[in-house]
């Protein structure tokens, strides 16, 4: 369980997937907002101050590496997680080129992602505290 009420900021354009992130997050002590727009998301993340980005790969207008430059460009500090129903070797080399924290192939076991997010979020020492929303 976590002490202090980390901040996470979701986004998978399938709200089935968003919800069930959201559920997960939430039932292990986050504090999370989820958003099925990307770019909704993005704009969020520069206003307001997220622990950790979660993010699908393949989504319609902006994808998952995408908003992995956006949050880079805007806090270079803040891990991300890149969830994807496929996986390939060019996509994972990309994706650990431009930073991301760690890749997780659909379908995860809940306990894999919140050992991932635990293990992300301890090596930036971040948490503020916040209460859960999910957005469409």
């Amino acid at each position: 369980m976590v002490t202090d009420q980390q901040r996470i900021l979701v986004i998978d354009d399938e709200e089935s997937v968003c919800r069930l992130l959201e559920t997960v997050l939430v039932s292990s002590g986050y504090a999370v907002a989820a958003y099925t727009r990307p770019q909704q998301a993005v704009a969020t993340f520069a206003a307001e101050h997220y622990d950790l980005v979660i993010t699908d790969i393949k989504m319609p207008v902006m994808d998952g590496l995408q908003v992995l430059q956006h949050t880079k460009e805007n806090n270079a500090n803040t891990p991300v997680i890149l969830i994807t129903g496929v996986l390939t070797d060019q996509i994972a080399d990309q994706a650990i080129r431009q930073g991301a924290y760690a890749i997780l192939a659909k379908p995860f076991k809940p306990r894999d992602l919140i050992s991932t997010v635990h293990d992300a979020l301890r090596q930036t020492g971040s948490g503020q505290e916040s209460r859960p929303s999910c957005q469409a």
